[in-house]
């Protein structure tokens, strides 16, 4: 009986996961389950699309579930949702296009990536406030700007997303203010080179506020459309765009009873294994490493998310990190080698 490689989320870590199991199991059964509608797009380009510094949308589509197949026999199954996973029987209950259907694995990789955050602020809901995650997201906000040719536009958040956007609205002629409540864009980095990139922005024409949060979305009283500031300040914004931080996509994992981290992500070993030996998880769902290899005398969680140790992190253009999953490949492929059930 071929050994079954299930692998739920079919973007950046599951498409990468299955290309790489195929290249160490020729034998395996590879099944990928996507919500979306799309596999193995560029989603790091995606601001570079509404910037148009890429002019054509099909140059984000990197895969078809066709060629999936053709190159790597992999089942690629897009508009398909996991909706439970039975640990105990190593089965996915999975809802597509015909229904309901239970699917068997011997491995699981979990890559469902994250949600990004929408604060639950008034007029947060509002036609002309969009999120940048998907290309289902990019083409609601690049048809938005067609349709109704924004003046002005509020980012919320300047990180790297956040700011890429920002460089994307001024391109397209639309008046943009970037809004981060921390005392810099670019927190993550240290307070002088976020001073010199808000610097870069200003001279460019982007306008930076940094050091307070937005409380509303909403009108002024004449009418237009503006974001109003925790002190009150009301600037235009035609639209507005929040790129606030993710959330780790964890209903699934755990409805299941797989281990979570105190901080919100899926804890796994030093070959990304969750809490369940037949389970591994990478990317956004993962908190950190802890280290269980034998002989460990302690557990320890490694800061640099969600890298495991011995991978090769780097950077993609929008500055994500990306992650390999050789040894979480090698790990599985060495589990795999029992009688099969």
């Amino acid at each position: 009986m071929a050994f079954k490689l299930l692998i739920i989320g079919g973007v950046a870590g599951g498409a990468t996961a299955a290309a790489r199991a195929r290249r160490v199991r020729e034998d395996a059964e590879i099944t990928v389950l996507e919500r979306g509608p799309y596999v193995s797009y560029a989603n790091c380009g995606l601001p570079y699309f509404i910037g148009r510094d890429i002019d054509k949308r099909s140059k984000l589509l990197l895969q078809t579930p066709e060629g999936f197949d053709t190159r790597y026999r992999v089942d690629v199954r897009l508009r398909t949702e996991a909706l439970e996973i039975d640990l105990q029987n190593q089965r996915v209950r999975a809802r597509g296009p015909d229904g309901e259907e239970l699917v068997p694995y011997d491995a699981l990789v979990l890559a469902q990536g994250g949600t990004p955050i929408m604060p639950p602020l008034p007029g947060a809901d509002a036609e002309h406030v969009f999120k940048l995650w998907t290309v289902p997201d990019m083409d609601r906000l690049d048809g938005y700007i067609v349709d109704h040719q924004p003046k002005t536009a509020v980012v919320v958040g300047g990180g790297f997303i956040g700011l890429e956007m920002a460089e994307a609205f001024k391109h397209r002629g639309i008046a943009t203010t970037v809004v981060e409540l921390m005392p810099t864009v670019m927190s993550m980095m240290d307070r002088e080179f976020g001073a010199m990139i808000a610097q870069e922005l200003v001279a460019s024409g982007v306008q930076v506020v940094t050091g307070i949060g937005v409380s509303a979305v909403g009108v002024d009283a004449e009418g237009q459309r503006i974001v109003t500031l925790a002190d009150g300040r009301q600037i235009p914004a035609d639209l507005v765009l929040f790129s606030v931080g993710v959330k780790p996509e964890l209903a699934l994992a755990k409805l299941a009873g797989l281990e979570i981290g105190p901080s919100g992500g899926l804890i796994v070993d030093e070959f990304l294994r969750t809490s369940d030996p037949h389970v591994w998880a990478a990317g956004d769902m993962v908190v950190g490493v802890v280290q269980r290899s034998p002989g460990a005398t302690s557990a320890s969680r490694s800061p640099a998310l969600p890298t495991a140790r011995g991978a090769s992190p780097r950077r993609t253009p929008s500055g994500r990190r990306c992650t390999t999953t050789a040894r979480s490949a090698r790990a599985w492929s060495r589990s795999s080698r029992r009688p099969p059930r």
